[in-house]
This record gives structure tokens, sequence and C-alpha cells, in this order.
């Protein structure tokens, strides 16, 4: 347990304070040579803790000597509570009695194991006592009642025979042992603070604060170590929480446990990170400055580690520390409470970048960040105008705080729980305002990296694992990055690029059809109430609409010589590697055949692209579907400006994604950046009876997500529904256009036949608005406007099984309006 007492103080991790001497001048300790026990106390200081000692060296005199003597009294009870050759019969008393025993001039002790490093202090302990008893009687009590309840806290936990075999049990004695190990230790110098006269004579009733800062410390401790503890057979890690993961503790380490291991280490600090706002707290409280610092560096260095802990496999196979230099930069940023926060707060975002959705404990994680970010803001309203303190070097330059943590920056990397990934492939996307230049240097310089990874296998005779590398690049509004195929180190060197936001893994991506028979859908939108006999097959439409609109269709493809299209369907491109300019699935030719056929489409006369982006199988990745949407609204782009120049009406465009698969920020990012580009976007909502907003597209929140009815105005029974869902539509036996010849149908089902209804609806709707060049134009409708008016359309409360937080919006085209 020794090496718990020292770790209180952090020594391993604010070792760079030796460094101190190179960066700025620190006070001088001055010692009177005749006073020999002094002396003697702070060689005895050096010898045990170098690094606390040089923290000693920085704190206002009137404090120095009473924290010194603190820390001293509290090593040598340690050394004997560690001491497996002193009986337990005789640890026992020892323990309990040793702050009655710091009172007894010219008391030492002579039977520690011949292999205890402190051994020496024990048996000069006579010269720690004087020094004590030289202490003014507030420190002295003070030290006495924290070494009373330290040394009972000890006691216990020795002779608690099931904690020494099994380790510790629950959350509760978790927080218990760090209490009396840790905890304690800040209420003792919390009192040491307002008895100094430094702070406030009230600051003493901080005491679940000054508690709450010592179990952050000891926990990003415990944290950080657990390989060390596991090798010497200590359990500090409760069982409440590893029992969670794993039947044995020390599996963990084990490669094949990794992701319950990850999640593990997340669960111990989501436990640790609820103390975060207490530390601020008291520190926010404090006033004198070497108090200030003393109490600031080792909390910043905590919330640092544990940034580097979160997620990391490394924890289970070595211990992991902080770079010094970066250790050196961030004492001498610790300063005042806004230099503080500032720190918290970056490694706090830090966490949550790193934050992954399939973690058990992503929500809480989350929650946990949120809360210190809130701290922040409420109690430091400025912070974001705080302007950052730089700190003078040997060479006079100065370094700001992204300069010394920019090699500890790593690009999120994403991915979701519902989806089914690609192996190695990858999607990468560029910060916010990233020129040219600095894009295409950047792709330089991935393209030299896979070509040196590529002959690194190569010549080991790897020819099998050689990668692709890039695949797309995307390059339009909202979205700017590229995709490929990437080994893990060079992912890593992607990761840790500047100029990349975040990374996602790519993904499977499916059409959402059901197999089933009968047209009927058609009607249903043209018709307030129920269909019945009379109106079963009756679809009521403008004859011109759809005139002058085209939909792009993100799919499998069309049969563009199906005769339901009359011409006015093309191919636009062909996104997979190696694939026909054919749809060899059906799908895509279903969905246009709904959004503009002559018998099954809405608006009759709109024109279809196809953009393929699904195979034959229908499936395809989330790369390619991404250079789809970007390809759709490069397309209208350029129609728009086509039009401009030859002084023409443009009506607009719109596009239909009849697919989905699990969230992607990327996706969801391209779909919303394609309409602010002014291309429409209908998008089905999924066939998994579930929460619309855990799938993609179906979450892009600028898109129209469309569930799926059933002719009896019922939800369908696989749509998935919620706040992402924006309208609803047929999709229940809906006939249309197939594939196998220029007159096949098909009658299937799902949200991807809903979707095209409401594409169908974007065509119709925004050809019936007036021309440029009519009396009637009051200028074009934007995509949020569009999607205002279908939604006003609607017809309301009609639908049965609708679930809480639904809209019961039922798609109309308004003919009888």
């Amino acid at each position: 347990m020794s090496y718990l007492i020292s770790s209180i103080f952090r020594p391993s991790e604010i070792i760079a304070l030796i460094h101190y001497k190179y960066f700025r001048s620190t006070h001088l300790l001055q010692i009177d040579p005749e006073n020999k026990p002094k002396k003697r106390c702070y060689e005895f200081l050096r010898q045990t803790s170098r690094s606390f000692a040089a923290v000693i060296q920085e704190v206002h005199e009137d404090l120095r000597d009473g924290i010194c003597i603190f820390y001293l009294i509290l090593r040598g009870m340690d050394t004997i509570e560690d001491d497996m050759t002193i009986p337990i019969e005789k640890k026992e008393p020892l323990l309990r009695n040793f702050h009655n025993l710091i009172f007894k001039k010219g008391w030492t002790y002579t039977e520690s194991g011949p292999n205890e490093k402190d051994r020496q202090l024990l048996l000069e302990f006579d010269v720690v006592i004087d020094e004590f008893l030289c202490l003014k009687k507030e420190f002295r009590d003070i030290i006495a009642d924290t070494t009373k309840k330290m040394g009972n806290g000890m006691a216990d936990y020795a002779k608690d025979t099931v904690r020494n075999k099994y380790g510790i049990m629950t959350i509760k004695d978790f927080d218990t042992y760090c209490y009396y190990v840790a905890g304690l230790v800040g209420i003792g110098l919390t009192g040491l603070f307002a008895t100094s006269g430094l702070e406030d004579p009230e600051f003493d009733n901080n005491i679940e604060l000054a508690n709450s800062m010592g179990l952050f410390l000891q926990k990003v401790n415990i944290t950080r170590d657990y390989l060390v503890d596991d090798q010497d057979g200590r359990k500090f890690w409760p069982k409440e929480i590893w029992s969670k993961y794993t039947n044995d503790l020390s599996e963990l380490k084990k490669p094949e446990n990794a992701t319950n291991a990850l999640n593990c280490l997340s669960d111990i600090i989501l436990n640790a990170l609820q103390h975060v706002p207490d530390c601020l707290t008291y520190m926010s409280r404090l006033k004198e400055q070497t108090v200030f610092n003393f109490c600031a560096i080792p909390q910043v260095m905590a919330i640092a580690t544990l940034s580097i802990c979160f997620r990391n496999h490394d924890v289970f196979k070595k211990v992991v520390k902080l770079r010094r230099g970066e250790s050196v930069k961030l004492i001498l940023r610790s300063k005042n409470i806004y230099e503080v926060a500032d720190i918290f707060r970056y490694y706090n975002r830090v966490i949550i970048n790193k934050n992954d959705p399939r973690d058990p404990n992503y929500l809480k994680i989350s929650m946990a960040c949120g809360q210190i970010e809130q701290w922040c803001t409420a109690n430091l309203p400025d912070i974001n105008n705080y302007q950052s303190s730089t700190s003078k070097h040997p060479n006079n330059t100065k370094a700001s705080f992204t300069d010394l943590t920019k090699e500890q920056q790593v690009a999120p990397l994403l991915s979701s729980d519902a989806s089914e990934i690609v192996e190695d492939s990858y999607i990468v996307v560029f910060k916010n305002q990233l020129d040219d230049e600095k894009i295409k240097y950047h792709h330089n310089c991935v393209r030299s990296l896979v070509k040196e990874e590529n002959k690194k296998l190569a010549k080991r005779g790897f020819l099998d694992k050689l990668i692709s590398g890039l695949k797309h690049t995307y390059n339009f509004k909202n979205l700017k990055g590229y995709s490929g195929r990437f080994s893990p180190d060079v992912l890593e060197k992607i990761r840790r690029s500047e100029e990349v936001a975040w990374v996602e893994k790519d993904q499977v991506v499916y059409t959402t059809e059901l197999q089933r028979n009968a047209p009927w859908g058609l009607a249903r939108i043209s018709h307030r109430s129920g269909l019945v006999l009379r109106n079963f097959n009756k679809y009521l439409y403008d004859s011109d609409g759809g005139e002058g609109v085209t939909i792009y269709i993100i799919d499998t493809g069309i049969n563009i010589n199906h005769t339901d299209f009359e011409g006015r369907a093309t191919w636009g491109r062909t996104i997979p590697e190696n694939d026909q300019d054919i749809d060899g699935n059906g799908h895509g030719t279903h969905v246009a055949g709904t959004v503009a056929g002559k018998k099954y489409g809405v608006a009759k006369k709109a024109d279809v692209v196809a953009i393929k982006v699904l195979r034959s199988n229908g499936s395809g990745t989330m790369a390619d579907v991404i250079k789809g949407v970007e390809f759709a609204a490069e397309s209208h782009q350029e129609a728009e400006q086509k039009a401009k120049r030859a002084g023409k009406p443009f009506k607009g465009s719109g596009a239909n994604m009849s697919l989905g698969g699990g969230k992607s920020r990327t996706l969801d990012n391209a779909v919303n950046g394609a309409v602010r580009v002014g291309l429409n976007f209908a998008v089905a909502a999924g066939n998994d009876n579930r929460d619309a907003c855990d799938f993609s597209p179906a979450a892009a929140e600028l898109a129209i997500t469309v569930g799926a009815s059933t002719v009896e105005d019922e939800r369908a029974w696989f749509s998935n529904h919620g706040v992402c869902v924006d309208i609803f539509a047929p999709g229940k036996d809906i006939t249309s256009a197939w594939i196998g010849s220029r007159y096949a149908t098909n009658t299937i089902s799902g949200t991807s036949m809903a979707s095209p209804h409401v594409a169908g609806l974007i065509a119709y709707l925004i050809s019936l608005e007036p021309d440029t060049d009519s009396e009637y134009y009051t200028g074009s409708l934007t995509p949020k406007e569009l999607k205002n008016k279908m939604i006003k359309l609607a017809t309301t409360d009609i639908l049965t099984g609708i679930p809480k937080n639904t809209p019961n919006l039922l798609a109309f085209n308004g003919y009888e309006e």
C-alpha cells in the first residue's frame, strides 16, 4: 500500500516539476544549518519523493513545513501498514495508535522488514516527531486527527481477509477505500490551508469537495495502474463494475477480451469523472497563488491522464503516462481557475471525441462530460472570451495550448451499433474551411503512406494484404473528405492529421423493401378520406405534374428502357467499382416507377436519373452512397447554372434514397449539405419498427423522412417511427415497374416504397409553381419551404398505430384543396 500515499501527491505525474529550473526561478528552501531535525526531514522528503519535494519548495513558507511533516507522518504509517513481515496482531494496534505515537518524543520503530524502502524513516522517526511538535497547535491537531482516521481505516483494511483475498467488491467500498487513502489527505490539507491564514478561515467547510478532489486523484491512479496492480495480485477496480464485463479482472488484459476491456475501462473512468465538477468548484474558491498551484497541478495531470487512458488498449499492456514535455507545459499553465478550467474542458472534449456509441456507457459518459462543460459555462460565463496565457520558454518563444496538445489530438473513429461494417474501409471527413491546397496536400500524403505500406507488405510476401488506398473524394457543401481502404497504421496517421475532423467506419447499406402484391398508393395520396370501393383506383392529379423537374434515384439503378418511363429515364452514374450500368436488382426501377412512371408514378412527367450506389444484391457501402449524394447535388447545381446561362426557367430538382444503414454522421451531413445547395431530398425511415433516429439517412434533419402506411390507414408494422419521421406515405403492397423486360412489374412493400411517393410529390408540387416569367412568380421554393408546404398539406390524425412522439401525417397532393 506504500504506493498509495505517494500517489496521492502525484509524484509519478508531476515529476516534470523537476524541470522548473529550466523555465522559471524557484523559491530556494532556506533551512537553518543548526536545525538538524528539520534538515533531516527535508532530506527524507527528497529520498521518499523527489518530485513532491520539488512541489513543497514552491509552497508558501507558512505552509511548507506543515505539509512536509504531514506527508512524512503519513508515509511512516503507510510503511508499517504495507510491511508484510509485521504480524496483524502487532500491526493493527500500531496503526490505530499512530496518532498518539507522533506526540511521543523520541519514539522510533525498529522492527520494519529489511527490504522496506522507507525503513530508515521509521528508524529516525524521532526527528519527524521533533519537527511535528514544533508546528503550531492548529496544524498538529489537524495532522493528528487525519492520522487517527486514516490509521483506523488502514487497520480495518489490514484485517479484512475478504478484501485482501478478493479485492474491492462494491462501488461503495471503492469510495470508502479512496476516502481513507486520499480523501482524508485532501480534507487534512484543506484544514492546513484554512488555519495557515493564507485562505479564508471558513475554507475548511469544503470537506465534501476536498474528499471528492482526493477521490478523483486516487481513482485516476487506480485506473492507470491496472497492469501494475494485476501483476502484484491487487484488485482495486471494484467487482461491482468489472463483473459486468468479465468473470476475472485479470482476464481483461487478454487480446480476445479487448472490447469488454475497453467498455470496463470506460465504466471505471465514468466513476472518476463524476468528481470533476467538485474539483473545479474547490479550486475556484482558492485565493492564495501557491496554494492554488499546489492543488491545480495534480488535478490537470489527472484529467490529462484520464483522457489518455480512455478507450486506450495500452492501459492493459503498460502504465500509461503523460509525456514529460506536455506535463511541464501543463504545469506552467496552471495559474488560475480560467486556465485550469480551459485545460479540463480540452481534455473533456478529447474524451467526448473518443467516446464510442457501441460502448454501453456511451450515454453516461456523454452526460458526465456534459456536466463538466456545463460547470465551465455556468461558473465562468466569459471563459470562451478568455485569452489563454502563454508560457515563456528558454528560447523566448511562446507556446499556445493547441501547440502543446497537438500530438494528443486524434480524430474520433465513428461507427454504429446498427451497422454491418466493411472491413478496413473508412470515410474520412475534413474540418470546415479547409482550402483546396491543404486538401490536395493531404491526399498526396495519404497516397504516399499507402504506397510505402504496400511496399513493406509486398517485400514480406503479404500480397493478399495490399491496401487499395483512396477510393472516392468528396467536395461539396457540408462535406469535404474521401473514402478508401487503409491499414491500421495508415488509419492512425490519418486520424492524427490536423486536417481531419472525424473518421467513420464504412458500412453496408441495404434497400428497404419487403416482398408482397396491388396498386392503391396513388389513389391514397390524392384523397383526404380513407379509400373505399368508389375511389380505390382513382388517382386525382394535375396532368402537368412533374414537368420540368428531375428526380435523382440513388439506388440500384433504373431499367431506363421500361415503357412506363416513356424515355424520361436516363443513366447518371455507376458508383460501385467494376459494376455495370444496369439495374440488376429491380429495387431502383420500382422506386423510379413510383416517382415518375406513366402508370405507376406520382409525377407522370418528371424526369428520373439513375445513380447506382447499390449492387444487384441490394447492398452497397456507405462510402459509395455518399459519393452518389455528391453526384446528385453537383448535377442539380450544374442544371441550375445551365438554365440560368440559357435564360430558361429552372423549377428545381429532388432526390430519393430508399436505402439505409446504421447511424452515420457523415451520410447525414452529406444529405444535409445537398439540401442546403437546393436539392430536395426524400429518404426512407427504415423497416426495423424502431426509432428512425438510430438510422441513416433517416436521421438527416433537412431531408423529408418518410414512414410507411397501409391501405387501411395504419402505420405499417415494420415502419420505423419517432421524431425523425416527418410524414407517412403508402408503403405496403405497392405495384410499380420492374426489371427483366420493358413491361415487367412487381408488388412489394417497405418504407422504400413510401419514400418515392413523397419524392414524386416533390416533383409534382415544384412543377406546379409559377415559372420565373409568370406574373404570379414569387420566388423559387426552398427545400425548407417545400418540406413545410408538404407537411401543411398532409392529412392529419388519420393513421392508427402511431407511437408517441411520431407525427400523424399522411402525404397528400392537394388536388382536392
